[in-house]
């Protein structure tokens, strides 16, 4: 009789690069959810505190591109776990 994990892992044998592109991706926007509190200091100290307003704009920039490849990223997250969910569900009921 096979277990449910062993039929889990036999399932994804299929979709061995889907999830390493997965875990590319989330090891991605693990980053980059660290490096917006740091860009948020940066501008804190250098615009704000050290008056130097000419790296505002840049970095602004680059925490909305942060934030916007975040949100892209969760949406392909909470696609595949759809998917994964209905495949499981279909097996079992």
């Amino acid at each position: 009789m096979m277990t449910a994990m062993k039929w889990f892992y036999g399932f994804l044998k299929k979709y061995r690069l889907r999830m390493f592109f997965g875990m590319v991706l989330v090891t991605i926007l693990a980053a980059a959810a660290l490096a917006s509190p740091y860009i948020s200091k940066i501008i804190v100290d250098t615009v704000i505190k050290g008056g130097k307003t000419e790296y505002l704009i840049p970095l602004v920039g680059i925490l909305v591109a942060g934030q916007a490849a975040g949100a892209a990223g969760a949406e392909a997250d909470r696609e595949a776990d759809k998917l994964i969910l209905e495949k499981v569900e279909w097996c079992l009921f």
